[in-house]
């Protein structure tokens, strides 16, 4: 298996490095617009605690909804492209984050917002002072999540929209019993889901506010 990813990276015609474009440029396009409209929602629906209970059952359903059922729906909307495969990944990417980031925020110590009242803090600040530190473990936890399910929806758009990017070559190589390159494929998935969450915690490790460091195993000397 290793000696055919060394042939599949060496070989002329450049099919690996191009499919691994494909597949990388659709898993982080999907993962970061995730971030960035799931993030967002979470605190807003965890800050309003009335909108989030009458927006719950709608949010789990969509969650609990197979993203494969969606594919051609999507497919009919925006075609095979790129933008139909990043909007795959969204969807299977977007519901962890916002839904660890409500229950982040709608976990904040009761004694914190009581004292953000006392000092009359306005939303803003209570957003920035308060919310965000402490709803910031589960919304790292969320984006790992992400990740991984983003991951399983690239290669579930790489097989059902245009065959490119790594999804491609596990079919054409799963359909010719190429076992070895099969699985040099298999680890290039392994290694971008290994290598993704790992930035994931080391960056929630260096940007966690103070009280969340220790346990976080992140002591001050190291830092």
């Amino acid at each position: 298996t290793i000696r055919a990813l060394f042939l599949l990276v060496l070989d002329n015609r450049g099919d690996f490095p191009v499919a691994l474009w494909s597949t990388l440029s659709v898993y982080y396009g999907g993962l970061i617009s995730a971030a960035l409209i799931g993030i967002p929602l979470g605190y807003l629906l965890g800050s309003f605690r009335t909108l989030g209970q009458t927006t719950a059952p709608y949010l789990h359903g969509l969650a609990a909804t197979p993203v494969v059922a969606l594919v051609p729906l999507i497919i009919l909307m925006l075609g095979l492209d790129g933008p139909a495969k990043i909007l795959i990944v969204f969807l299977a990417a977007v519901m962890p984050v916002v839904i660890n980031t409500q229950s982040g925020v709608q976990n904040t110590d009761a004694d914190l917002l009581e004292m953000a009242r006392a000092y009359a803090l306005s939303p803003l600040a209570r957003l920035r002072h308060v919310y965000a530190p402490s709803a910031f473990p589960s919304v790292m936890a969320g984006l790992r999540l992400a990740a991984i399910a983003g991951l399983v929806a690239s290669a579930i758009a790489d097989l059902y929209t245009a065959m490119t990017g790594l999804g491609a070559l596990l079919q054409g190589f799963g359909n010719s019993y190429r076992m070895d390159s099969y699985f040099a494929v298999v680890l290039t998935y392994c290694a971008i889901g290994a290598l993704t969450t790992g930035l994931l915690t080391w960056a929630e490790r260096r940007l966690s506010p103070p009280a969340n460091r220790q346990r976080l195993g992140y002591s001050p000397r190291k830092l």
